[in-house]
C-alpha cells in the first residue's frame, strides 16, 4: 500500500493553482518581467510554423539602474568570482578571470558587462598537483547565470543585444545594420 505525505492545506492550493491555471496567471510567478512587451510573449517555431505557438516564461528587460549581480543580490541572475574553467581553480587555458563588480546595469536600463585587459592573481587548490598555488588570468570580465534559479528544457532562447563597435561591420552594403 503506498504512503502519502500530509500537505499542508496553503501547498495543497498552490500546487492546484500551478497545475490548473491558465497560461495568463502562471506568468505573473516572477519569472516574466512585468515591462516585457505583450508583442514578445508569444513565439512561433521556425521550423513548423503549424505547431503550437510558445509561451513566453522567462524574460529580464534589464530596466532597473543599478542593479548588481554578486551571489544573493539578485533573485534571477548571479555573477561570481572563479576562472573560465568550472571544473578547477586552476583554469586550465582559459583566459579570463570572472568577477561579478564587472556586471551591473547602467542608468539607462541596460545590462553592461565589461572585460578588461587586467592581470588577475589569486591562490587556489590545483587538483592535479594536489597543492594550494597563485594562479592568474590575463583578463578579467563577468558572466551572468541562472544556475540553480531558472533551468529549463527544451524551447526557444532569443536575445536582443547590442555588442561594442560599430553596427555595420563586415557586412555588405546592401544589408542595413539592425
Amino acid at each position: 500500500m503506498p504512503t502519502y505525505l500530509p500537505l499542508h492545506p496553503l501547498l495543497l492550493l498552490l500546487l492546484l493553482l500551478a497545475a490548473f491555471s491558465p497560461p495568463s496567471l502562471l506568468t505573473k510567478a516572477g519569472w516574466v518581467d512585468p515591462d516585457s512587451p505583450h508583442s514578445v510573449q508569444r513565439t512561433h517555431s521556425l521550423r513548423d510554423p503549424n505547431l503550437p505557438s510558445l509561451r513566453l516564461v522567462m524574460s529580464d528587460e534589464f530596466n532597473v539602474a543599478a542593479r548588481t549581480f554578486a551571489d544573493g543580490h539578485d533573485p534571477t541572475w548571479t555573477a561570481g568570482d572563479h576562472s573560465d574553467d568550472a571544473r578547477t581553480s586552476v583554469g586550465k587555458g582559459a583566459l579570463i578571470y570572472y568577477n561579478h563588480s564587472y556586471a551591473s546595469t547602467t542608468e539607462e536600463g541596460h545590462l553592461k558587462i565589461t572585460t578588461t585587459s587586467e592581470l588577475t592573481q589569486w591562490k587556489g587548490f590545483n587538483p592535479f598537483t594536489q597543492k594550494y598555488e597563485i594562479f592568474e588570468k590575463e583578463f578579467r570580465g563577468a558572466m551572468v547565470n541562472t544556475w540553480n534559479k531558472f533551468c529549463f528544457s527544451g524551447g526557444v532562447v532569443e536575445a536582443s543585444l547590442k555588442l561594442p563597435g560599430p553596427s555595420d561591420v563586415g557586412l555588405p552594403t546592401s544589408i542595413p545594420p539592425t
